[in-house]
């Protein structure tokens, strides 16, 4: 099993579907796929190939017909014995076409097979002189033409043979018959194959580790606004703010076979914040203590109005130096040897001892970090005991205090205890149906804006009235009935998905790792890390995004093993089994071969009728010609030329005597290569006395007019 189809560790093998399904993103002539075993997809190409050869034999035998037909041998009239020409192999053929294209080499090949001086001219060299150039041209143009198409064929008709192949899952009870929370519990053992895939290429972008994922190239955009994306005045003055972008996210980017045009746009934008605008200085039973809070700030500070919230973390420092103080927080955490981590406000599940409850509403956040058009949050960088090759001016990264560090020579250390990123990630959702100039649903929070698409699909079908839904979703089966059904189906959980700011707080929260290039796997107290001085944050942000892409095309690939989502128990079985990812997630499996459905019947029936014409040419050559007359215009008009034709050259040689003049004429031999004389070759007296003149011929032959002109048709 290729690695392109392991959904991760601890997962079965890939429920492969076998036989001919619908692939919907291909055009019309390529969509049905023949999905096969490998073994049994080389049998079906061997047959094929061995098709091809008895066709290429065939299409000898219907060439030669043909030629011989329109350039027979000179024979005695009535002779009942087969024209020999109709037994000319290929390979005869071909050996003619040498023998008169390069004469040269013909009498090296045969001077190299008798190994001695020339032989004497051959019987059978007089024979060639007789047949027409066109046998060999065709016979090689014949073998060229069926080499050709069986190494072509093959490879058109197969995906698979260059590649690893996309395959389609198939259904099963045990993925039908599942429930969400079990999946999800499943699903949480894997979910680190995203960051051990990027390992691989060192935290790397455009590395490749992870395009072999890819069913496409994402369409990805990255800006630099000039503007901050939050209100107020907590944007680092010296950074400018970085946006990625990924648009026209179909069913089919994620690993959905699927109907729909529906698609969805992924944005994150990001800038460095100042953490001064955020810390708050309370108390505790414990005495003072320090906070920093996304949280809108109360007319009065307490422990129990923090601790319903997950949107603050403690901070053992002022994290100076600010306006409250000038000691260096960043380097006393580091002699302090902390470690480093990384919390994202509002956070999700246990981070440092907080309680896993809390409430995510941005009325709850401070003013100048909400947006109502999207989800944000900051991340918060405690450098701790962290090491960095070199000084940092990077705001996230900032480095200021170096320090001998032994063989490693001078490290730095962070000059601050906590940095920040201010975030906000948008999603928006694309119907073309939805025949507007901008038909894309304003960006929102997560799947927040997918409702406005949804209703204008349903204005016609459901006229306003909700409270049939599901019966109308079953029958609705137009395109705006599939892009509706595949948007409660798929998309309203796809947001959550790749989603950033899930990525980054499940690493945290349930891991416990610090999704930072080149920390994971690492202790970060004894290494020392290399980054980009400048904006190393910036790589940061684009590495989450990818993963997190990557992240949600393993989450779709997981629905091929365990729901997705539980459907309603009101739908029937039917609408269950059609609208489940359980069978319609593609795969890439290196096991499996598919097959163009329509390409192999099409390629075979045209090769199975070139077997039978071939096979019996004569036949239907005579039919043909019997069923199709040829009219008498046309008769009139070949029989006059032949007359015009003969004329002329009577009447040539007798003004020349050139038919009367032995050394000329009789002395060299016609041969038929493209109708030029040979006059190096002296005519043979044995062949010569075969030619005779036949004096019953009427002399009207000769040039007189004839009378009777279809006789001699």
């Amino acid at each position: 099993m290729s690695s392109g189809s392991d959904p991760g560790v601890g997962a079965p093998s890939p429920n492969v579907f076998h036989g001919v399904w619908e692939r919907f993103d291909e055009p019309s002539f390529r969509r049905l796929k023949w999905t096969l075993t490998n073994t049994e997809a080389v049998i079906m190409m061997a047959l094929l190939t061995s098709l091809i050869a008895v066709a290429q034999s065939q299409s000898w035998e219907f060439i030669r017909y043909v030629i011989a037909h329109y350039n027979k041998s000179p024979r005695l009239p009535g002779d009942p014995t087969p024209d020999p020409l109709l037994d000319t192999s290929q390979g005869e053929a071909i050996s003619d076409a040498v023998y008169y294209t390069f004469p040269k080499l013909w009498k090296r090949i045969r001077r190299a097979v008798s190994k001695g001086p020339t032989p004497p001219r051959l019987a059978e060299d007089e024979e060639r002189s007789l047949k027409s150039p066109l046998f060999g041209i065709f016979a090689i143009l014949n073998v060229a033409v069926f080499v050709i198409m069986g190494i072509a064929i093959p490879i058109w008709l197969t995906d698979g043979l260059l590649g690893t192949p996309i395959v389609k899952s198939k259904v099963t009870d045990e993925c039908l018959n599942a429930k969400w929370l079990d999946a999800q519990s499943r699903y949480i053992g894997r979910q680190t194959k995203t960051d051990e895939t990027f390992k691989l290429c060192a935290d790397r972008l455009n590395a490749g580790c992870d395009s072999q994922y890819y069913f496409s190239t994402p369409q990805i955009q990255k800006t630099r606004p000039k503007t901050c994306p939050f209100s107020g005045n907590i944007c680092h003055k010296n950074s400018t703010p970085f946006e990625i972008t990924q648009y026209n996210i179909s069913a089919y980017h994620i690993g959905v076979n699927s109907r729909s045009h529906v698609t969805m746009n992924h944005r994150l934008t990001c800038t460095p914040v100042s953490v001064e605008n955020f810390i708050w200085f309370g108390s505790t039973p414990d005495g003072p203590r320090n906070f920093l809070s996304v949280q809108k700030r109360p007319q009065k500070i307490g422990e129990e109005q923090f601790l319903n919230q997950g949107l603050f973390m403690y901070l053992t420092t002022t994290n100076g130096p600010n306006s409250v103080s000038h000691e260096s927080s960043g380097l006393y955490m580091a002699l302090k040897n902390e470690n480093p981590k990384l919390v994202v406000l509002p956070h999700r599940g246990p981070v440092n001892d907080l309680p896993r409850e809390y409430s995510y509403s941005q009325d709850k956040f401070d003013e100048s970090l909400r947006r109502d058009d999207g989800q944000p949050f900051l991340v918060i960088l405690k450098a701790g005991a962290q090491m960095y090759a070199s000084e940092s001016d990077d705001p996230f990264f900032s480095a200021h205090n170096t320090r001998p560090n032994g063989r490693l020579g001078t490290s730095a250390y962070a000059d601050y205890e906590a940095t920040a990123l201010g975030c906000v990630e948008q999603f928006q959702f694309c119907v073309p149906q939805m025949q507007l100039p901008k038909y894309c649903s304003p960006w929102g929070a997560r799947e927040q804006s997918i409702w406005d698409p949804l209703q204008y699909l349903g204005k016609d079908s459901l006229n306003g009235d909700w409270n049939h839904w599901m019966e109308v979703l079953e029958a609705w089966d137009d395109q705006s009935g599939v892009s509706a059904n595949e948007m409660l189906s798929t998309f309203l959980l796809l947001p959550r998905s790749v989603a950033v700011f899930d990525y980054v707080t499940s690493r945290i929260s349930i891991f416990g790792i610090v999704p930072l290039i080149g920390l994971y796997g690492l202790n970060p107290i004894q290494v020392q890390r290399p980054i980009d001085t400048r904006e190393q944050w910036v790589l940061e942000v684009e590495t989450w995004f990818m993963k997190s892409l990557l992240g949600g095309i393993f989450r779709v690939q997981d629905a091929s093993f365990w729901t997705f989502q539980d459907f309603d128990s009101k739908f029937s079985e039917k609408y269950v089994r059609d609208w489940s990812l359980c069978g319609r997630v593609l795969l890439r499996d290196g096991d499996h071969t598919n097959i163009n459905w329509i390409g192999f019947w099409v390629t075979t029936a045209a090769l199975t009728l070139i077997c039978l014409v071939g096979n019996r040419i004569e036949q239907v050559f005579t039919t043909l010609k019997d069923g199709l007359p040829v009219p008498k215009w046309l008769v009139q008009l070949k029989v006059q030329m032949k007359l015009d034709f003969r004329t002329l050259l009577v009447s040539i040689s007798r003004q020349t005597e050139l038919w009367n003049n032995p050394p000329f004429v009789w002395g060299v031999r016609m041969r038929p290569w493209y109708g030029s004389w040979n006059s190096n070759t002296r005519a043979n007296p044995m062949e010569l006395d075969e030619l005779e003149v036949d004096n019953t011929l009427p002399e009207t032959t000769l040039g007189n007019p004839i009378e009777n002109q279809e006789e001699i048709i």
